[in-house]
């Protein structure tokens, strides 16, 4: 029971974070990271379903084929497409904030302990590098083809 207390106390002088500090603060962070993927994967469902049930409507003839409803599909895609990009946006700053506490925290920097803020540009690896846009994110090799392929599903079934 001493030796335990004696190694404690030299492991929170070594590094003046308590090591429970620092597995939670990691696991608050993992648990952001996973609720924007958890967002941005209902993003997807709530916007092939919304396109599903138009199309459905569409062919049902229960829309008439005019601008309005080819603009409500347009809309429809444009919306859920920005806030897929913003939980992804999101997440890959949370992954950032995940890696520097992992580096800074084992070297005992204290500073913003808690902090959850993913624009927080202080808890960045590489502070010199610029967030990325929500225009950029759109337009990434992960939103692109998906919401492309709806937009032309949604063409398709319009012109048709």
């Amino acid at each position: 029971m001493r030796a335990e207390v004696s190694r404690m106390d030299i492991n929170e002088k070594k590094n003046d974070i308590p090591e429970t500090f620092v597995l939670k603060e990691i696991d608050l962070v993992q648990s952001c990271i996973n609720r924007m993927a958890a967002n941005s994967f209902d993003i997807k469902k709530w916007s092939v379903g919304i396109i599903a049930i138009l199309a459905g409507l569409l062919k049902q003839n229960m829309l008439s084929h005019n601008c309005k409803i080819g603009a409500l599909f347009l809309m429809v895609i444009i919306v859920f497409w920005g806030l897929d990009a913003f939980f992804l946006k999101t997440e890959k700053l949370y992954r950032k904030k995940y890696s520097w506490i992992i580096k800074n925290r084992a070297k005992g920097n204290s500073s913003n302990l808690f902090d959850l803020n993913p624009y927080n540009k202080d808890m960045m690896l590489d502070k010199g590098a610029k967030m990325p846009h929500l225009i950029c994110v759109m337009l990434s090799k992960t939103l692109f083809p998906f919401y492309a392929g709806l937009t032309a599903f949604c063409v398709v079934v319009f012109m048709w």
